[in-house]
């Protein structure tokens, strides 16, 4: 989990203790499904979510370098295997390189 609304101690708590149960809290970083989207599985948020596509692409690069198979998405079903293949599949629909 990459710390946002709630960082500090209790959100690095929070990671921890995902991460050790092998879970990816993604947020909005790594949604598997969107009322605006024509695509279901592993993506980004559509583009006009976006203030900085660059940071959205940085951090399916940090979520991919994660040990863990159950992702709890922002939007979407819960993902049940690889977090880091799901990140590799969310960055090539945006044409970002692994």
């Amino acid at each position: 989990m990459i710390d946002g609304v709630t960082g500090g101690v209790a959100g690095r708590e929070n990671r921890d203790r995902a991460a050790r149960a092998g879970v990816v809290i993604s947020g909005d970083a790594l949604i598997t499904g969107h009322l605006t989207s024509p695509v279901s599985g592993p993506q980004l948020l559509p583009r006009w979510f976006d203030h900085d596509r660059g940071a959205a692409a940085e951090s399916l690069r940090i979520i991919g370098e994660l040990d863990a198979d159950i992702l709890l998405p922002g939007h979407g079903p819960i993902h049940h295997g690889s977090v880091a293949e799901a990140a590799v599949t969310a960055r090539e629909r945006v044409g970002a390189t692994p």
